[in-house]
């Protein structure tokens, strides 16, 4: 689904509205140096598996649930509120995985500043 970066332009990322990655401290350190302009995306279903691995197994489906009221909501205004609720209601029970959620919650909504066709993408890919 992703498309190969082929010229001069790519590699500069002239083109590049926003980049995706996972949790892993080495990449982000690196595009932070190299496209310093760009902003990042954490991965959503990353964060979901390690917000979703300190929740009891029985809880999980419903986290899951307000978990997608963040990262599927139409603007990121109702996200911070769905992000606000999430937190309030599971602060308490499951205070590591609103932790993990808090930890990258600016990241996790950076696709809010791009274009809308690159949001229909993300909400694709997060399906």
């Amino acid at each position: 689904m992703g498309r190969r970066l082929s010229g001069r332009s790519d590699w500069e990322g002239k083109r590049c509205e926003l980049i995706t990655t996972d949790g892993g401290n080495g990449l982000r350190n690196a595009l932070e140096v190299v496209y310093p302009r760009i902003p990042r995306q954490h991965c959503w279903a990353h964060k979901t598996r390690n917000v979703l691995d300190k929740v009891e197994k029985a809880d999980r489906e419903k986290v899951k649930k307000d978990l997608h009221r963040i990262s599927h909501a139409k603007t990121r205004r109702a996200a911070t509120q769905a992000y606000w609720s999430f937190c309030q209601k599971y602060r308490k029970a499951y205070s590591g995985a609103v932790k993990s959620l808090e930890s990258e919650i600016e990241h996790l909504l950076s696709f809010y500043q791009v274009k809308q066709t690159i949001t229909v993408i993300c909400f694709y890919w997060f399906q």
